[in-house]
Order: C-alpha cells, then sequence, then structure tokens
C-alpha cells in the first residue's frame, strides 16, 4: 500500500545557537540550502510566534519579544524541514 506523509528530511548541520538564548539567536546551516526558504519560530501549543524569509546559511533573529520559555525553530526550503528545540531564558 501506499504510506502517505509529511517529508521531514534534514536540512543539514543545522544549529541554533546560544541555547539557552537571551535577546537573539543565530541559525547555522553548514551546507547550501535554498535562499526561498523560511524560519519560523513555535511555542510549545503550536502557535507561531516569529516567522522571516531565510536569506543566507548563517543567520540571527532578533528574539527579545519573546517571554521566557521553550520554542521550535523550523527551516523550510525545497531541501526539506528541520526543527530544532531553543530555550528563552533571561
Amino acid at each position: 500500500g501506499n504510506v502517505a506523509g509529511i517529508n521531514e528530511s534534514s536540512v543539514h548541520n543545522m544549529q541554533v545557537y546560544p541555547n539557552p538564548a537571551k535577546n537573539q539567536i543565530t541559525i547555522e546551516c553548514s551546507d547550501a540550502i535554498d535562499q526561498n526558504g523560511t524560519i519560523t519560530i513555535v511555542n510549545l501549543i503550536g502557535q507561531t510566534v516569529y516567522s522571516e524569509p531565510l536569506v543566507s546559511n548563517k543567520q540571527t533573529l532578533n528574539i527579545e519579544q519573546l517571554d521566557n520559555g521553550i520554542y521550535f525553530v523550523t527551516i523550510r526550503s525545497k531541501e526539506g524541514t528541520t526543527t530544532q528545540k531553543v530555550v528563552v531564558n533571561r
């Protein structure tokens, strides 16, 4: 039979730092990725709290508006999707 699902292939070698974070995070991918992708941050209940276009393999995001807590950073591009957890703790 056919299996349906979400393509959850990894964007290679994604790093999110610092973790825990205070006011900004840097997202770095060591492999080339599609520059037409997106970066989203969602909270634990699945609400998108931040989104911006993916413009380079190393991108710094200002997260001062986020409350303390656990979030998931996702990169979506034509190469696939990858998600990493980040903790905001001030």
